[in-house]
């Protein structure tokens, strides 16, 4: 049998032998098939597209046989651990069989899953990580299945930067960079070639410098491209000015620069005028210049002259007062004038011009003093405004830079370099220590003065640019012209922050650097417009109060006048100056739609004159005096500086009261969850007994001592109440008194733990006390106070005497200790009141006081002064608070509110409640200051004459009161309006004396106030905070809820809401029977509001 071996591979002789006979035979056949088979059964030739050879059947297929594998490595049987990751070839023996040809190499790959091969590893995560970030860096790591003792290779990746760094990975830390060498020689004896620090680095390779032949051909170079690109320098105009008065001098050879003194306007004040007033007439046009006015400026501190520059290329000098002449014509600039500034005398002013130059005029001959330029154009020009440094001025040029100059040698002297655009207006702020720039790219930066370098850059992307900046008159803020159509206010101190509150709109200037400007007194704003047109608003509210029109064109200036309250100048481009003023004394400076007018100097002057006469007293008082213009007497809404109350709607009243009610009620909540306000320890004689034998007996009474310990106290903290209650075996109903004597001996330990005697007990201040007892309880009864703790511990004896008819059933049950409770109160902002108003004005004050911020000095001062401060503020403040009800419903009716009819009752009723708190509160202080054991429930023998006169006083007050209220409601109940009103006053009142009373009667005291001393005692004790909350919250509360309600409204200040005189809402009645007249068709029906939307003036 032949094996396949020898079948597949025959002999050589065998083969040779039998191929001549196949190949005879072969051909033979093939002859005779290739003449019988049809031509589509003929086997193709073309092995390429014969398909025979893949359907051949293979008897003898390749096998891989077994000792073919290549075994690197052999495993050791022995071993547990091996430290490489073996291959999956080296862990399980091949398959037998034949090799398929036909698989690729992932098909050729062992698996024992679907996907491949899956298989348990553990793997150290913090080497995974390592070798994972090393690959990622740089780009190598090592290979886990290769012995690292055996000669493998055992990196993957990039094995050429393996071989340089060595394979170190990322936690090793990179390979050092060499670093350059440097020559050194540190032997300071080679003077010579001493190297030092500053050494060369070897191999270092200067760069070579032209040599002279180049340097020639540079220089060439740059001069023919400079002589191409300069601008041909013009030669400066030659100056020159006219004067167009004859009298340049007076008689006493003065100039037209001295201020004079027959106007009856004090140009010389340095203080505003008291109140400024809208302009309503137009009084005089300054014509002369043949184009647009640029800038126009008073003359420093007296404004009798005025300096306006053009476009015209020249500069002119007006009067203000008299002739109103143009007094001279500055000529000396090519092209149009930008700016003009004054120095601080006015003997001297700079005029900046499109024609790059900056020119320094004499005022009063009309020479140039001097020339500057910086070959840019200047767009704004300032001398500095100290006295000291008048020899330097700065301007703003339009490559973006603000260069100082000193006028004095025509130097530059500073730069300050750091806008992105043309700068176009200079502020100097702080006390003339720094000064504000803003400019075309849209920014704002600050500058101490000469530092190069801003201290504060403000920009944002809402805001737009600013050209024109005005300073207030206090200094404090910057009114910005924006060129988004707005006037924005920004703090000129400190922080340089935008005052988003304040902003002025209503004016058209987009694309035009209107000049603004305050009025003296703040009170006022006014600037210009692209349509001609004058704008004046309210400082305080933002509401554009008039308008007007002043030119044909723009209106690129107005400034108001520093010593007049009404007058306002403007310039336009149609080349007039204009000045507005009000022609007439102001007959409705509030807009109020009345006339009257108060007497100038304050209420210093009004102090002095009321001193004259008693009648001029008595109108220091009154709401409306004889300076003022008769009226009808039921306007009073009308005259009076407007309230909330007079404006408020219904549900307004409702708000208020149900916030009211609502503070209130949050108050009284935070006091019952709040901390306790006192912390009391008790202690049983029965508790400190040993004997349980005695403890349980009712004949045997301990001694003491009684060791008791206080919370922690801080210095604000510290009061100390010694309390004492008994308790007796009687169960009958029957209700008896005893009195007993007390005996108090007082030792403080010292920090040197030595005993001082405080109080001895065989002292003359042995008190008696008084006990009332119903069945087996007893009334607890103070035994002393101390206000002041000066030392940690204390030693107190206390001895009772005459209490042995109660055959010693009773016992001490507890001492209790009181810790102080402290109170702020948080300031509120005062308006300008009316008769509610003033009476608020005086309360807001008395309940700070009320609220005592001197209180701390009651626990650091031993003395009688704090705790009569304390009883003093308090009584006045309640005295003050029942005063203003009684003024309340009183001025209702009222409108003649003199001293003697009006308030001198009132006080007659009201003292006499002050002067019984006062003296009670001073008895109880210097009493219990010198004695500790003092208590008031003792006294009440020597207050038996006072308190019949406090019952008195009381009686009337409530006597009177209910007369005003019963009075207010028969005689306005007619008129909703004041029906409404009174209804809420009353209830809200009502409400806080119910409280009140409850509080101080019921939870505070006790009803024991009004039996033994009927003024509660003024030192605090609330147990809880919704008791403080309940009496002190509820006065603060009210307070805030009036002073609201009085408070000047907005609603009167909207120029939408028309409100006439002849509205019966706004009428009041007075005492006479008459009947109130409400108007009629003859009467002004004028808003009472300031600024009716007309453009034409108002006449009077």
């Amino acid at each position: 049998m032949i094996n396949l071996q020898n079948y597949c591979n025959s002999s050589a002789s065998s083969s040779e032998a039998e191929q001549s006979d196949s190949e005879t035979g072969t051909k033979n056949k093939s002859e005779f098939e290739e003449e019988t088979v049809p031509d589509y059964l003929k086997p193709i030739k073309d092995p390429k597209l014969s398909i025979a050879k893949t359907l051949t059947i293979c008897a003898a297929p390749e096998i891989a046989p077994m000792g073919t594998a290549a075994i690197q490595r052999s495993l050791d049987p022995s071993i547990k651990e091996i430290e490489y990751n073996a291959k999956y070839e080296e862990m399980f023996a091949p398959v037998k069989g034949p090799a398929n040809p036909n698989l690729t190499q992932q098909m050729k790959a062992q698996r024992n899953t679907l996907a491949g091969y899956v298989e348990s590893a553990h793997v150290n995560a913090f080497e995974f990580e390592n070798q994972r970030r090393t690959f990622h860096t740089y780009g190598y790591a090592l290979d886990p299945s290769v012995d690292e003792i055996g000669d493998g290779q055992s990196f993957v990746g990039d094995l050429q930067s393996a071989y340089d760094d060595e394979g170190k990975t990322v936690f090793e830390g990179p390979k050092p960079k060499k670093r350059r060498k440097q020559e050194k020689n540190d032997n300071p004896e080679d003077i010579e070639g001493f190297v030092g620090p500053w050494g060369k680095y070897e191999n270092e390779q200067r760069v070579a410098k032209p040599n002279e032949q180049e340097k020639a051909e540079l220089e060439e170079l740059l001069s023919k491209r400079h002589r191409r690109g300069r601008i041909p320098e013009d030669k400066p105009l030659e100056e020159k000015s006219i004067l167009h008065i004859k009298d340049a001098f007076d008689y006493q050879g003065r100039s037209y620069l001295h201020a004079p003194h027959d106007l009856g306007v004090n140009l010389r004040s340095n203080a505003p005028p008291p109140k400024c007033f809208l302009p309503k007439a137009h009084i005089h046009t300054w014509t002369g210049h043949n184009k647009g006015i640029s800038a126009i400026r008073w003359f420093p501190h007296t404004a009798h002259l005025l300096l306006s520059g053009s476009m015209d290329c020249r500069v002119k000098l007006w009067e203000v007062y008299g002739e109103r002449r143009c007094i001279r014509t500055f000529n000396g600039h090519r092209q149009a004038i930008k700016d003009i500034d004054w120095n601080n005398k006015g003997t001297k002013f700079l005029s900046a011009s499109y024609d790059r130059y900056i020119k320094l005029w004499d005022a009063e001959t009309g020479e140039v003093v001097s020339r500057f330029t910086a070959r840019k154009m200047p767009f704004c020009v300032k001398f500095h405004p100290d006295n000291s440094k008048q020899h330097l001025f700065v301007a703003g040029t339009s490559d973006k830079k603000i260069i100082c100059w000193d006028t004095r040698s025509g130097d530059i002297v500073q730069e300050y370099d750091r806008h992105l655009g043309a700068v176009n207006s200079i502020t100097f702020v702080d006390e003339n220590r720094r000064f504000v720039t803003t400019s075309d790219d849209k920014s704002m930066r600050i500058w101490e003065w000469d530092i190069p370098v801003d201290m504060k850059y403000i920009a944002d992307p809402t805001m737009h640019s600013m050209p024109a900046v005005s300073l207030a008159p206090n200094g404090k803020w910057l009114a910005c012209q924006s060129l988004d159509n707005k006037i924005v206010i920004f703090s000129a101190l400190n922080r340089f922050k935008m005052n988003r509150k304040k902003s002025f709109s209503g004016h058209m200037v987009s694309g035009y650097a209107c000049q603004l400007d305050f009025s003296p007194d703040m009170s006022y704003l006014v600037s210009g417009d692209g349509d001609g047109k004058c704008y004046i608003w309210d400082w305080k509210t933002t509401k554009m109060y008039k308008k007007w029109q002043a030119h044909d064109g723009v209106c690129i200036s107005a400034l108001w006048h520093p010593h007049e309250a009404s007058k306002v100048v403007t310039a336009g481009w149609d080349g007039v100056i204009n000045t507005s003023k009000m022609a007439k004394p102001p007959a409705d400076p509030s807009g109020l739609g009345y006339a009257y007018q108060l007497p100038s100097g304050g209420l210093l002057l009004r102090l002095k004159s009321s001193c004259r006469s008693l009648s001029q007293f008595s109108d220091l008082f009154s709401e409306f005096n004889k300076y003022i213009a008769p009226a009808y007497h039921h306007d009073r809404i009308e005259r009076s500086v407007h309230m909330r109350l007079y404006s408020m709607h219904k549900r307004e009243f409702v708000s208020v009261f149900l916030g009211f009610l609502t503070c209130f009620g949050l108050g009284i909540i935070i006091g019952l969850t709040g901390p306790k306000i006192t912390h009391t320890t008790e202690i049983t004689d029965k508790s400190i007994l040993a004997n349980t034998t005695l403890a349980n007996s009712k004949t045997v009474l301990a001694t003491g001592p009684f060791a008791m310990k206080s919370p922690l106290m801080t210095t604000y903290s510290q009061q100390l109440w010694l309390i004492a209650k008994l308790v007796t075996n009687n169960n009958d109903d029957e209700k008896y008194d005893k009195s007993f004597h007390v005996s108090v001996a007082i030792d403080a330990i010292t920090e040197q733990h030595k005993p001082l005697n405080l109080l001895p007990a065989n002292g003359p201040h042995n008190r008696t006390r008084h006990l009332s007892c119903v069945r087996n309880d007893c009334q607890e009864f103070t035994v002393m106070h101390l206000g002041f703790l000066e030392y940690a511990h204390y030693i107190i004896t206390v001895r009772f005497y005459g209490l042995k008819s109660f055959h010693h059933k009773y016992n001490i049950t507890g001492i209790t200790f009181y810790c102080w409770f402290a109170h702020s109160l948080r300031k509120y902002p005062i308006y300008d009141w009316s008769i509610e108003q003033k009476w608020l004005s005086v309360l807001l004050p008395c309940l700070l006081l009320y609220n005592n911020p001197f209180f701390p000095l009651v626990f650091l001062v031993n003395s009688w002064l704090p705790g009569m401060i304390d009883a003093c503020l308090q009584a006045t403040f309640l005295c003050a608070l029942l005063m203003f009800w009684l003024c309340i419903y009183h001025g209702l009716r009222q409108n003649e509110r003199r001293f003697v009819g009006f308030y001198l009752p009132k006080i007659i009723v009201v003292l006499p409640l002050w002067l019984c708190a006062i003296v009670l509160a001073t008895w109880e202080k210097c009493n219990e200051l010198k004695d500790p054991s003092y208590s008031h429930f003792v006294d009440t023998k020597n207050y038996n004459g006072l308190k019949l006169f406090f019952y008195l006083a009381g009686s009337m007050y409530v006597l009177y009161l209910t007369l005003l209220i019963l009075r207010a409601y028969t005689e306005l109940r007619s008129m909703p309006f004041f029906d409404m009103r009174l209804k809420f006053l009353t209830l809200l009142m009502l409400f806080v004396l119910s409280i009140s009373v409850i509080v101080t009667t019921v939870c505070r005291f006790g009803f024991g106030i009004l039996e033994d001393n009927f003024v509660a005692s003024l030192e605090t004790t609330y147990q809880s905070s919704a008791q403080f909350m309940c009496f002190y919250g509820l006065l603060n509360f009210y307070l805030y809820a009036m002073a609201y309600v009085y408070s000047p409204g907005d609603r009167f200040a909207q120029a939408e809401i028309s409100v006439t005189k002849d509205n019966p809402a706004f009428s009041m009645i007075n005492d006479s029977d008459e009947e109130v007249v409400y108007g009629s068709d003859e009467e002004s029906r004028r808003p009472l509001t300031v600024g009716s939307g007309k453009n034409d003036y108002d006449s009077d």
